[in-house]
Parts: C-alpha cells; structure tokens; sequence
C-alpha cells in the first residue's frame, strides 16, 4: 500500500479518481455543490413567528370559502429536490376507502386557526372541483 499523495491529482476516497474539488472551484449538478471541507458556510434559517413543520401540517382539516369541510392534507410535493410544489389534498371516501387525492399549488392554501385554536387550511374550490381535477397518484418516486 502506498502513502497518501499531496497535490493537484489527489482524489477523495471512494469518489472513483474524481480530483479534489478546491475551496471557490463548487461544481454543480442536481442541486448539490461539491466543495473541499470546511469551505461551506451554511445560512442557517431563522423561524418567523408564522412558520410551521410539514409535520403539523400532515392530517390537517381542509375547508373552503363557505366553512365547509372538503378534505384534509394527505402530503408535501418537493418538486426537484428544492422547494414544495405542492399541497396533496384527500378528497372524499371514508376510513381510505374511495379516497381520491388532489395536487394544488401552495399558493392555493391558505393555513389559518378555527376558533378553538386548531390549525386549518383554506381553499376556494368545492369538493366537487377537487374531485374532478387530475387524480394525483402516489405512483414511482412518489410512492408513499
């Protein structure tokens, strides 16, 4: 076995040869940036008073304009690895069964609080129009 080289050739163990990345020399691809150690600051996020996790969001009840019960959220699409893309909306059946899911935009939901303190979201469509819209399947990466 031989010792370890210094220099311009040098490789990160297991990455298959791919040379060494330099501090400011990033690659990028997929959303991931490569970097040598110790070279990344990390913009932490700090927590606005509004803000919530996707876990109090999961099983919350949704309602439309009219105070109607039309659904709950089912799930949290992050479209390209980066960002929510979309609000899963269960639509419909009883205990799973018949249950037919709607994708809408974030933008679409509006979160609030029902007068007893519980956490809901608001939409403006009617059960109808969720039921109608283009099934979203829990299909491929998807998968639940």
């Amino acid at each position: 076995m031989t010792a370890p080289r210094s220099g311009a050739n040098d490789s990160l163990p297991g990455w298959g040869g791919t040379p060494a990345p330099q501090a400011g020399s990033g690659t990028t691809g997929g959303g991931l940036v490569t970097v040598a150690p110790g070279a990344v600051v990390i913009p932490y996020y700090t927590v606005q008073t509004a803000d919530m996790t996707a876990g109090n969001l999961m099983r919350t009840e949704v309602r439309n304009l009219q105070d109607e019960r039309i659904g709950r959220i089912e799930d949290l699409v992050i479209g390209n690895g980066r960002e929510v893309t979309a609000v899963v909306i269960g639509v419909g059946g009883f205990l799973g069964i018949g249950e037919r899911f709607a994708a809408v935009p974030p933008s679409a939901v509006v979160l609030t609080r029902s007068p007893d303190g519980l956490l809901r979201a608001v939409v403006d469509a009617t059960r109808d129009q969720l039921r109608s819209s283009p099934e979203f399947r829990f299909d491929g990466n998807l998968r639940r």
